[in-house]
């Protein structure tokens, strides 16, 4: 098995595939160990390290007896494609999540000076911080490792108190768009306007973005109408976790 015999495989296509990699992403994670690759017949599927996240390329529409893991799954339309790989692999439905945008036009935007940019050195804490909000098994996905890195990217920020961590955002910026990754606020803090504070500082952060975006658990009504005062709306793109437990 070598990833040659993937990107020969790739090249012709495959009948239904969930990965949103790039050929470059795959490669360089199987170099740098955060992938481990897995062969069957025409049909691959990435395992990634540390998360029970699966990304699959197949041809097969059959049982291919995984091991219990996670899928993700993004459409902008229709998932009905994925169900025959869903049924036949016993993957059951977990959470969705909407994606919603903001165009960076005309935007009120506030300096907020009770937040600060994280430090590669905080990783740890960070992670520690960030986990208990979201599913480490497949929905937090950054290691301590991506940390430090989106750290050393200016791409977190937080808001402490006494020291400790007790708000934070994580971003990712891209040519076209700046995406919210994770944004957590712990309840009962001296500031009443963190998460207000914390979207204000991603939108200053990227300020030659034309788009901002983010995904949202679909029955999260609170967490939506936050951010629909802060004037996003709803796109058409969904992702949609499933997960097939041990049978």
């Amino acid at each position: 098995m070598s990833f040659e015999s993937f990107k020969a495989a790739f090249k012709k296509g495959f009948l239904v595939q969930n990965s949103l990699e790039s050929l470059a992403n795959l490669e360089e994670g199987l170099r740098e160990k955060r992938f481990i690759l897995k062969q069957s017949g025409d049909n691959f599927f990435f395992f990634h390290q540390g998360l029970k996240l699966l990304d699959f390329f197949v041809n097969d529409l059959k049982d291919f007896k995984l091991k219990p893991c996670f899928i993700k799954l993004v459409s902008r339309s229709d998932f009905s494609k994925f169900e025959p790989f869903l049924s036949a692999n016993s993957f059951k439905f977990k959470e969705s999540f909407r994606q919603m945008r903001l165009e960076n036009k005309n935007l009120s935007l506030k300096e907020f000076d009770f937040l600060s940019l994280a430090e590669p050195k905080q990783a740890e804490e960070i992670l520690n911080f960030f986990e208990p909000f979201f599913n480490p098994l497949y929905l937090f996905y950054f290691s301590k490792k991506h940390l430090a890195k989106k750290a050393e990217n200016k791409e977190i920020i937080l808001y402490k108190e006494e020291g400790l961590i007790k708000a934070g955002l994580i971003f990712s910026s891209f040519l076209n768009s700046a995406s919210l990754d994770f944004i957590a606020v712990k309840k009962d803090l001296r500031h009443k306007n963190v998460a207000f504070a914390l979207m204000n500082a991603l939108c200053l952060s990227n300020k030659k973005s034309p788009f901002f975006q983010l995904f949202v658990r679909s029955d999260n009504e609170r967490a939506i109408k936050f951010y629909e005062r802060f004037g996003f709306s709803f796109a058409k793109t969904e992702l949609k976790f499933y997960e097939k437990e041990k049978e």
